[in-house]
């Protein structure tokens, strides 16, 4: 492991702290995209909250997009996975890992 500062340390463990909120938050708007989709659709074409594979996801992005032309919930989803990722890089490189 690479010699780092305290500083540098204590501020990779902050990134990550918020590399984990960021992406915990996504997490919870993607089930709550579901949710909205499910509730204006039939009962025999919902979608279950676990268990993603391509052709599950693609038929749900599909969904989605006609029910909600704004497609916002999906763009505050991505902004958040995004911004997870730019904090864990950045907690590597606080530390000294990259």
């Amino acid at each position: 492991m690479p010699t780092t500062s305290n500083f540098g340390f204590l501020a990779g463990i902050a990134l990550f702290l918020f590399m984990m909120a960021f992406a915990l938050c996504s997490v919870v708007l993607g089930q709550d995209r579901v949710e909205k989709v499910n509730e204006l659709l039939l009962e025999d074409q919902r979608f279950q909250a676990l268990g993603r594979y391509y052709g599950k996801s693609r038929r749900f992005e599909k969904e989605y997009e006609r029910l909600f032309p704004g497609r916002r919930l999906r763009r505050k989803e991505r902004t958040l996975m995004l911004l997870a990722a730019i904090m864990l890089l950045g907690a590597r490189l606080a530390m000294g890992w990259l």
